[in-house]
């Protein structure tokens, strides 16, 4: 009973008591026992009041309180705004040779082409994230007053923000006189002044670092997927490489902006990424640091970039991409006997099934698996680690992946195949 209720019974039978006290003499006893009727009643109905209103409070005060609005923890020279993007469809451009093969997934019944429903994905939008929008005027910048030598695109009158410093790199959003925003990607002694008027300090640049961002560009030039960062321009005089601006920088930000994707946004991130994946793979070449920081959102798009990193399938050494992002490693990235069964086998790529998995679970349990951690654990460790980890399909694939023997993970090509599969079960395909 609401407690107003029972405060109004309460009122009406004191009302009627003391009508009851009011009557004549010949009616005296009769009203003297009703009175006293409706008196232990009304006992009875303040207990209950006191009741509930004690356990009205306990509910109130126990209930779990509702998520503080997320506190803006900005990256450098830019603020998050709340932003839904507009749906739209069909504009990736896939490449030439794009998998029309007869590899099928049940969907509502039928057998449908794995492809066609990956290139649906490919077409979405995860339907929420946190932009970042420059805060003009208020940060240090630099405008350039000449182009940067080498770009065939005109970076002249362009202002150019400091957005992110890597161990040897920094990225500068640059925006043009027109409007078209790009990133920016110089080696992180250079400073970007110096671009303009003389080349002296790209004497000092250490060879390593220039090495880096040769093979970065060779890589990229070769590349052409719609969930790979787009190469814009480049240039090895400098060096320095200009990209796609990635307007929901990197699924870091976008966790520390505590975004959480549905179930539907993250299949659609896992999907785009392991496509972009499985066709790296089939050009032989291993990205080697799949993590948050190296997955971009480009318009709503899962892209990855930072290919600084990638090695080559089948290579003549046993130590390929040891250096790892920490907590993303996998096993046979720390352990050389495991990295040598890989390589004599030519399945050095499922280090990158692997690390995909610790982006699944850094995105669904906050919480990665190191391939250090992995080889303490048994089966039964590691399925106790994923208990909170749904749908249950969703962790057996993960279980899969983050197989100790990398000739036990399934490819990146099953992988896809499985995603899908989940993708077709939970969201359906329109």
């Amino acid at each position: 009973m609401r407690l107003s209720k029972l405060i109004g019974a309460i009122i009406f039978l004191l009302i009627i008591v003391g009508i009851l006290g009011a009557a004549p003499p010949p009616f005296k006893p009769l009203a003297d026992v009703m009175a006293s009727f409706l008196s232990a009643i009304i006992l009875f109905l303040f207990i209950a009041f006191i009741v509930s209103l004690v356990v009205s409070l306990i509910r109130r005060f126990s209930k779990p309180s509702p998520p503080p609005r997320p506190r803006p923890r900005y990256a450098q020279n830019v603020r998050p705004r709340t932003y839904i993007p507009e749906r739209r469809e069909n504009r990736v451009t896939l490449p030439q040779d794009y998998p029309t093969s007869n590899r099928t997934v049940l969907v509502s019944g039928r057998r449908t082409n794995m492809y066609d429903i990956v290139i649906k994905v490919l077409n979405k939008r995860i339907s929420y994230y946190v932009p970042a929008s420059i805060r003009y005027g208020v940060f240090s910048y630099v405008k350039l007053s000449h182009n940067i030598p080498g770009f065939s695109i005109n970076l002249s009158g362009s202002v150019c923000y400091l957005i992110g410093e890597g161990a040897w790199s920094k990225v500068y959003l640059c925006v043009t006189q027109s409007g078209e925003r790009y990133a920016l990607k110089i080696p992180r002694t250079l400073s970007l002044e110096s671009l303009e008027s003389s080349y002296s300090q790209t004497a000092s640049i250490d060879d390593t670092v220039v090495d880096k961002i040769r093979r970065e560009i060779e890589i990229l030039k070769g590349l052409s997927h719609p969930c790979i960062i787009k190469l814009v321009d480049y240039s090895l005089q400098v060096p320095a490489i200009l990209y796609e601006f990635a307007d929901g920088l990197s699924l870091s930000y976008q966790r520390s902006q505590r975004w959480a994707p549905s179930l539907e946004d993250l299949l659609t991130v896992l999907i785009q990424v392991a496509d972009a994946l499985r066709y790296i793979h089939k050009r032989g070449i291993i990205h080697g640091d799949i993590k948050l920081g190296n997955i971009l959102i480009v318009n709503g798009t899962a892209k990855i970039g930072d290919f600084n990193t990638v090695s080559k399938l089948l290579s003549s050494s046993y130590h390929f991409a040891i250096a790892c992002t920490r907590g993303y490693c996998a096993p046979e990235q720390l352990m050389s006997d495991l990295r040598a069964k890989s390589c004599q086998l030519g399945m050095e790529d499922r280090l990158d099934v692997y690390q995909l998995a610790n982006v699944l679970l850094a995105l669904t349990i906050g919480d990665t698996i190191d391939g250090e951690e992995r080889l303490k654990m048994t089966e039964s460790d590691l399925r106790r680690r994923l208990i909170n980890l749904r749908p249950i399909e969703l962790r057996e694939l993960a279980v899969r992946m983050l197989e100790v023997d990398p000739t036990m993970r399934p490819s990146m090509e099953e992988v896809l195949k499985e995603l899908v599969e989940i993708y077709c079960n939970y969201v359906g395909v329109s």
